[in-house]
C-alpha cells in the first residue's frame, strides 16, 4: 500500500511540474527578486549610485534594456542630469520568457500605466518578428558612417 501511494505521489508530482513550467513568467516577480534592491522596488533608484527606472526614456527601448539585463552595463551614464558611473552584472541566469516578461513589466507596471496595459512577452515576440531591415546599416547610421536615406543628420 505505501509503495503504491509512493507511486501515485511520484506520478501527480511529474503530472504537475510540466503545467507550472509552462506558465508565462511574471514580469514583477522577476523584478522585484533581481532588480528591486538596487533600482527599488518602485524603480526610483538610488541618486548617485542606481539609475532610476520610472519615467527613464531607455527602458522604453526592449533591445537596448535586454542588452543591459543579459550583458551587464558598466562606465558613465547620466539620468535626469545625474550621473553614475558604476557596475550592472548581467544576469544570464534568465531565461528569454523571463526577460521578455521583465521588459513588459518595467515598460508598462512600473511606469504606471493602467492595469492590462502591460505589454505582455507575446506582444513583444510579435513585434520583434515583423522588425525588419540590417542590424550593419542600423550601426553603420548610428555612429555617422552611413547617412539616412532622407540626408538628415
Amino acid at each position: 500500500m505505501i509503495r503504491y501511494l509512493v507511486v501515485v505521489t511520484l506520478f501527480m508530482t511529474m503530472a504537475v511540474m510540466p503545467a507550472a513550467s509552462a506558465a508565462e513568467p511574471d514580469g514583477a516577480t522577476v523584478y522585484q527578486t533581481n532588480c528591486a534592491a538596487c533600482h527599488g522596488p518602485a524603480g526610483e533608484g538610488i541618486a548617485g549610485s542606481f539609475p532610476p527606472l520610472v519615467d527613464n526614456p531607455a527602458v522604453q527601448d526592449a533591445e537596448f534594456v535586454r542588452t543591459v539585463v543579459t550583458g551587464g552595463l558598466s562606465g558613465p551614464i547620466e539620468v535626469f542630469g545625474v550621473q553614475y558611473d558604476g557596475v550592472m552584472p548581467p544576469f544570464a541566469s534568465l531565461s528569454d520568457a523571463e526577460i521578455t516578461a521583465l521588459i513588459g513589466y518595467v515598460q508598462g507596471d512600473l511606469q504606471g500605466s493602467p492595469v492590462g496595459t502591460t505589454t505582455t512577452a507575446g506582444a513583444i515576440a510579435t513585434t520583434a518578428a515583423a522588425v525588419t531591415g540590417s542590424a550593419e546599416r542600423g550601426e553603420a547610421i548610428f555612429i555617422g558612417a552611413q547617412r539616412l536615406d532622407g540626408g538628415g543628420p
